[in-house]
């Protein structure tokens, strides 16, 4: 289902498949891909894989799981609506028997939208039910029209980000409620 949420001259359509962000409109243009031949999504959530183990195979507690795809498996199932408004939504999506096939652990992992000093921002929560370590990655990979205005190619955009970030991945030694931070779109 496709949910639309807006404030002043933005809106945002959301797919309830994926929680994926399938449309963001300023002042009646158009930001996101629209899919197509050369690439049928728009800004899939990576989840809990971003790529893929080799042969898209791992060994968790001794046992070989076989992942069905590249960057998990969040991008092509259902997520719940847990909260709509008018300028903000919540989707979740939590550990299943499907899921269970493919990645061991328990989940409950949580994608807002909602705006902000005239930004749509997105963002993640993983929660951990149980009281074992968990491990994942959590991604996006938001895909933007381009070029936007006539007279223009690819080449003359580039991405900026607010500020330099260091990745620092210690490996957990209790029982975590992981949050990340968000991503802001235009």
């Amino acid at each position: 289902m496709i949910y639309t949420i807006s404030s002043g001259g933005l809106t945002a359509k959301i797919n309830s498949m994926g929680a994926e962000l399938c449309s963001l409109v300023k002042n009646g243009k158009e930001y996101i891909w629209q899919a197509g031949e050369a690439w049928n999504r728009h800004a899939p959530i990576l989840f809990p894989f971003i790529c893929s183990p080799k042969d898209k195979t791992y060994v968790a507690g001794g046992k070989t799981y076989k992942i069905n795809a590249n960057h998990g498996f969040a991008r092509d199932m259902e997520f719940q609506a847990t909260d709509v408004g008018e300028d903000y939504a919540v989707f979740m999506l939590e550990d299943n028997i499907e899921t269970k096939s493919q990645y061991p652990y328990r989940f409950k992992l949580y994608v807002k939208y909602y705006f902000e000093n005239d930004r749509l921002v997105t963002r993640f929560r993983v929660i951990n039910p149980s009281s074992k370590v968990i491990y994942f990655y959590l991604g996006g990979h938001p895909a933007f029209n381009c070029p936007l205005d006539e007279g223009l190619s690819f080449n003359d955009y580039y991405v900026e980000y607010e500020k330099n970030e260091t990745i620092i991945q210690p490996v957990p030694t209790e029982r975590e409620q992981c949050s990340v931070t968000r991503t802001s779109f235009i």
